[in-house]
């Protein structure tokens, strides 16, 4: 018995001067390695959290470019409950209304869910709407409010 209270002191005050280091920011410590175009409608990620902690949720923005580098459209692709040490290689598919890339780009990682999830389209957010009509900010499409005149 003596045994297991020696054990839980001494992990207990292990976690509480782990809690109190400071933690190295997740777009410090989440790395992106690279980013490949696989077809028109996928590209491959490959990534590793050398964060020394669990992150909750980071959110990896990136940028579509043509063959002459010119934007094409944004995206995210949000990660939740990444072990340290995690390494991976994910394929992720491209929006619809995004056609014809010939690269993908980083853009930013963050952990900041509202800037993680607000609409990734830039072009689109400046667009002017007509009346009655807002901004999917899910998938970037304009949607008509219901019950209102065209």
């Amino acid at each position: 018995m003596k045994i297991l209270l020696a054990l839980v002191c001494l992990t207990a005050g292990t976690a509480l001067g782990q809690s109190g280091a400071a933690r190295p920011p997740v777009a410090d410590c989440f790395k992106v390695h690279a980013l490949l175009r696989a077809d028109e409608a996928h590209y491959w990620a490959d990534w590793t959290n050398t964060c020394p902690y669990t992150i909750d949720a980071v959110y990896v923005l990136v940028t579509f470019q043509d063959k002459f580098r010119n934007y094409v459209g944004d995206g995210v692709w949000p990660m939740y409950f990444v072990a340290p040490g995690a390494h991976h290689v994910n394929r992720f598919s491209v929006s619809s209304e995004i056609s014809d890339f010939a690269s993908v780009r980083l853009r930013k990682i963050t952990a900041d869910a509202r800037e993680g999830l607000r609409s990734s389209d830039r072009h689109a957010m400046r667009a002017k709407l007509p009346s009655g009509f807002v901004g999917d900010p899910g998938a970037s499409k304009i949607v008509r409010l219901a019950g209102a005149e065209p």
